[in-house]
């Protein structure tokens, strides 16, 4: 799953008909990591809810930011996608060695 932050919550983006957009219709809460491209054993374990999605061109400008982070460039269009923003409830940030 592509994430990015956007302003002081995480953002990632599906299609509203994916199982994933599917489930979050019914729970809004969900769970991931984030690591550091940069250095491996850095991440972070996330707890949030979705607290808004965000679609048409103001979702679209999301998902072209995030997936250009991981692609350099911006995503294909022909499937529907909508952004989600989720506030963080509960973060743990592990220390190796």
């Amino acid at each position: 799953m592509m994430i990015d932050v956007e302003g002081d919550r995480l953002a990632f983006f599906t299609s509203p008909a994916s199982r994933k957009g599917r489930n979050l219709d019914a729970d809004d809460r969900i769970a991931t990591s984030v690591t550091d491209r940069e250095n491996l054993t850095r991440s972070a374990l996330v707890r949030g809810r979705v607290v808004a999605r965000v679609d048409g061109d103001a979702g679209w400008a999301i998902v072209d930011r995030t997936f250009a982070k991981y692609t350099g460039g911006p995503c294909p269009r022909g499937e529907a996608r909508e952004a989600f923003l989720v506030e963080p409830t509960h973060v743990v940030v592990p220390t190796f060695g």
